[in-house]
């Protein structure tokens, strides 16, 4: 058969023209039904090849594990930000936030020197999504220099990602109750700090060496 097709019947006219078998219509219906272009152009997630979840180690001390993701668009505010950059310890669950002007790589690689790594050491291993941000060669070129791993969570799985998924979700239902849509960014460590449990501490950052 050729590549392209119609529905059932147009193409059991069409083979029909050049060839007869029997149950001819049962075999018809049941390729057009399992075509991969087919399905695609009805429903694309029909399709949608689901890696197996990915399981990452257990942290046995802060900061060894860190998982990361990005907030927004938020709406914007004086100070031209639209986008929280959050990062969770997976140890202690300690949650960081910084609040980002823009989702790219630059704005990602320094806010993750100048408000993470300076404050709390280098990680051993850091989780973040496929997005453009963490996967471009600025960024991993930052991890690959500082001997940081680079680990990816599954797509399609947002529970891979599950710790920093959480806390991205508890900071959005703060601000969703607040009367902060211009100036969010300037009580967002304040709303970080109120609602980390007291069992997340932060850990000690840990010297350089």
């Amino acid at each position: 058969m050729g590549t392209t097709h119609s529905g059932i019947r147009k193409t059991q006219s069409a083979v029909e023209k050049i060839a007869i078998w029997n149950r001819v219509t049962r075999d018809i219906a049941q390729y057009v039904k399992q075509c991969k272009q087919c399905q695609a152009r009805k429903d694309p997630s029909a399709i949608r090849i689901y890696e197996p979840m990915h399981q990452f180690e257990v942290s046995t001390k802060p900061w060894q594990s860190v998982h990361s993701d990005v907030i927004g668009p938020l709406p914007l505010t004086f100070d031209g930000n639209k986008y929280i950059l959050v990062f969770v310890d997976c140890f202690s669950n300690y949650i960081v936030a910084e609040p980002l002007p823009y989702q790219k790589s630059n704005s990602t690689a320094q806010a993750f020197i100048n408000r993470f790594v300076a404050r709390f050491g280098l990680p051993e291993t850091l989780v973040t999504d496929q997005g453009s941000n963490y996967m471009s060669d600025t960024f991993t070129t930052l991890l690959r220099n500082l001997h940081i791993r680079h680990r990816t969570s599954t797509p399609y799985h947002h529970q891979s990602n599950g710790q920093v998924e959480k806390a991205n979700r508890t900071i959005q239902e703060q601000f969703a109750t607040q009367q902060h849509h211009d100036d969010w960014d300037n009580v967002l460590h304040l709303t970080i700090a109120s609602k980390i449990p007291p069992s997340s501490t932060p850990p000690f950052p840990r010297p350089w060496i």
